[in-house]
């Protein structure tokens, strides 16, 4: 004969205590259920604060883009990155193009008053083309570091004919 008996709490323990804890240590449902959701709260704050952090980063670094605005060089501190669409207005030497930054405004391709200058060695990779395709006229898309006040450029991608400026 078998007989069920119920135990209940051990006494001494109050009701929603984990067994052999002293009263009070246990978080219970709520306080644990609120424990989960700052913690939650919180890493949604880091990985957004992160986030913001890493973009405010590469937008200073790759500075291509948003100098539409300013005149004189798109560059201005050594080593600093710089990837942006020009329009090859000269040729400065036998490796060296000058030219003006091309933006992206509602659509269109406008020139800017940025100027560009930057330099083709012949290890220089090309995306699309190749290094005759960059002359007076051409749409070229360049991506280097900045030193000596232009532009090294470590890939080039032709783009003449793809863009149409207005």
């Amino acid at each position: 004969m078998a007989v069920d008996i119920d135990v209940g709490e051990p006494p001494g323990e109050p009701p929603g205590e984990p067994p052999g804890e002293p009263p009070g240590k246990s978080l219970g449902k709520p306080r644990m259920l609120r424990a989960i959701l700052i913690t939650g709260a919180l890493t949604a704050i880091a990985l957004a604060l992160g986030y913001g952090l890493a973009t405010l980063s590469l937008a200073t670094m790759s500075r291509g883009l948003e100098n539409a605005g300013q005149t004189g060089p798109a560059f201005s501190l050594a080593n600093t990155l710089y990837e942006g669409i020009v329009e090859v207005r000269a040729q400065t030497g036998p490796n060296g193009f000058a030219g003006v930054q091309i933006t992206k405004q509602d659509g269109a391709y406008r020139r800017s008053d940025v100027t560009v200058d930057f330099s083709v060695d012949p290890a220089t990779p090309f995306v699309m083309g190749r290094r005759e395709d960059v002359h007076p006229g051409a749409i070229v898309q360049v991506r280097g570091r900045a030193e000596g006040g232009r532009i090294v450029a470590n890939r080039i991608v032709i783009l003449t004919p793809n863009i149409q400026i207005e």
